[in-house]
């Protein structure tokens, strides 16, 4: 999805020949959506998922639905519409609505954060867009933040309100921009934080299942074949089972990832049970390190931010397998561990203590349970974070950290507006909020992807607003691993995959795909841009690089997300010199 939104103030013509002028700096290939008092929405082309709303009161960018049908129809308050959207529909879209009496427009990101949303202003003119290299066409002189860089490396998955572009702040999902015709503001109309809980178990199953058969339902109704990535874990076979509920065996197709050398994360015969009993196509991919090449990031798409998902694009081969399937759709397991309350904390109990909970000595039984420690180290717990309100523990940081220049030594890792929300939450309620920011990376660009859309299901609205209203200590009832969930799929999931507590390890494909790849990396990290940005100490960066950093124990993520930002800040450089070169061929 691709599309730039200028607003300015109506009246004041040097502001819309600005906003004129940005435009048309971005070349041919648009088609205006929108163009009225101020506002001027532009789309490419090729894009055919739009939906224009009655009496040029806006435009929709993607799908909203009530229940299972489409639903993008409008009130006569634009305010209430715009409620309704985030509020009793879902979906995943951009939605633009206008008030076209008091000039008012408003820009809604749906709350599952499926499509990118930003937001910058050049010269009194507000830009909304989706893609940098659109921002970069138009504003060639845009620089680094220093500042979020420095939070990516220290939290790789962060997601803050700044980026990684100086002066472009991301709309967060439930957020939208309000713009009058003198001002601009942010209003949240949808938020993880402050949810009424259900009563019970029983109540929570019911929820999540029916939520669950609604967002599976919508999944196949989209045109084509879906690839499904099923790894043999509980959450991938849920889902598998959802679909084949609501779809025709034939139209799905599975895909199973291992590497041979590494029989601890090899779940290929989990996989073809959970295949064989719905009776859809398999395909097992066989991952070889040696044929990973980290130098094809270079060509990955660029983004306004650095991601960990730029590694993906350096295996060409896995690439062309996804694609070759020619599906439309591309479904997986993934946000199960972030909703579903994986996590193994006694601070579950301490959630009890908050709600005032007349049973807390079984959910501490419970909670000593499922996190394998004594009673009496869960009541510390609930003591501590429930009855003290003590803080709790902050994200570990990543080992790329250490090498931050003082200056950037302590980055603000908080700066979103889920986690101002968790603040004031209960303290495994308030982890579950962070789960729910990390896994907005979920819908970061990966090679995988290619022209098909990725749905990662259970981050869809519908489950997580299910997930939400249920208490971590009721998810995990009876001390189990996700029972709730595992009992409102029981029926879908083989006895097998119903007992598996533990993951696929993957460590040593990884450690030795970033073997084989030595000598990229510590040529990029010791020669490249990240090394003369100012961020980090050459020297300590030099050291690393020309060490063996796997002797040195850095964590895999650091030298990731060191890779990562390498890759971005030479794309940003390309497309900068790119932009530049072309506005002098247009003025000359």
């Amino acid at each position: 999805m691709r599309y730039v939104i200028f607003r300015w103030t109506p009246t004041i013509r040097g502001e819309e020949r600005t906003a004129r002028a940005l435009a048309a700096s971005l070349g041919e290939g648009w088609r205006t959506l929108i163009d009225w008092r101020g506002v001027l929405f532009l789309v490419r082309e090729d894009e055919l998922d739009v939906v224009e709303l009655p009496h040029g009161r806006g435009a929709v960018l993607g799908e909203i639905y009530s229940g299972s049908e489409a639903d993008a129809s409008i009130e006569e308050d634009s305010e209430r519409s715009v409620a309704s959207f985030a509020q009793q529909r879902w979906g995943s879209y951009i939605a633009v609505v206008i008030d076209r009496g008091h000039d008012v427009v408003r820009v809604l990101r749906s709350p599952d954060g499926a499509y990118p949303c930003f937001v910058t202003e050049r010269d009194r003119v507000h830009i909304v867009f989706s893609e940098a290299r659109d921002l970069v066409a138009m504003t060639p002189d845009v620089e680094p933040d220093l500042a979020f860089l420095a939070a990516f490396l220290t939290y790789p998955r962060v997601v803050l309100r700044r980026t990684a572009l100086s002066g472009v702040e991301e709309v967060a999902p439930g957020e939208a921009l309000v713009f009058t015709r003198t001002s601009s503001r942010i209003e949240p109309y949808w938020t993880p934080c402050s949810r009424t809980l259900v009563a019970g178990f029983e109540e929570g199953v019911r929820a999540l299942r029916v939520s669950a058969e609604t967002v599976a339902s919508v999944v196949s109704q989209q045109d084509g074949q879906i690839l499904h990535r099923l790894s043999g874990g509980f959450d991938s076979t849920a889902v598998l089972g959802l679909l084949t509920r609501t779809s025709a065996v034939e139209r799905i197709t599975c895909i199973n990832e291992y590497w041979s050398d590494a029989p601890e994360g090899d779940e290929r015969d989990i996989a073809r049970l959970v295949a064989g009993q719905h009776g859809v196509r398999l395909i097992e991919l066989g991952m070889d390190p040696s044929r990973v090449h980290y130098e094809r990031t270079l060509s990955a798409p660029f983004g306004v931010k650095p991601t960990l998902s730029v590694l993906s694009f350096a295996d060409a081969e896995t690439q062309a397998a996804y694609a070759g399937v020619g599906a439309s759709v591309l479904t997986s397991g993934r946000g199960g561990d972030h909703i579903f309350h994986r996590s193994r904390t006694a601070m579950i109990a301490a959630d009890a203590v908050r709600d005032g909970r007349s049973d807390l000595m079984s959910i501490a039984v419970d909670a000593a349970r499922l996190t394998r420690r004594s009673v009496w180290g869960v009541f510390q717990a609930m003591i501590a974070q429930g009855v003290l309100r003590m803080p709790i523990p902050q994200q570990p940081r990543s080992a790329a950290a250490s090498l931050l220049q003082p200056t950037f030594a302590n980055p603000d890792l908080a700066d979103h507006p889920w986690i101002a929300g968790a603040r004031t939450s209960p303290p495994a309620r308030a982890m579950r909020i962070g789960h729910l920011r990390d896994a907005l990376s979920y819908h970061d660009i990966s090679a995988s992807m290619g022209r098909m859309r990725a749905w990662p299901l259970l981050l869809s609205q519908p489950i997580v607003d299910a997930c939400l209203r249920i208490a971590p200590y009721t998810m995990t009832h009876g001390g189990m691993d996700r029972s709730l969930a595992r009992a409102a799929f029981a029926d879908l999931i083989p006895p097998m995959v119903h007992a598996r507590t533990q993951k696929g390890e993957t460590t040593r494909y990884f450690a030795a795909v970033l073997a084989s790849n030595r000598d990229w990396i510590a040529d990029a990290l010791v020669c490249g841009e990240l090394a003369n940005s100012g961020l980090v100490e050459p020297g300590k960066l030099e050291s690393l690089a020309r060490t063996d950093w796997r002797q040195d124990g850095l964590a895999a993520d650091g030298l990731y997300s060191l890779i990562a930002v390498e890759v971005w800040l030479r794309a940003l450089k390309a497309c900068k010199r790119a932009s530049a070169a072309q506005c002098e061929s247009a003025a000359a």
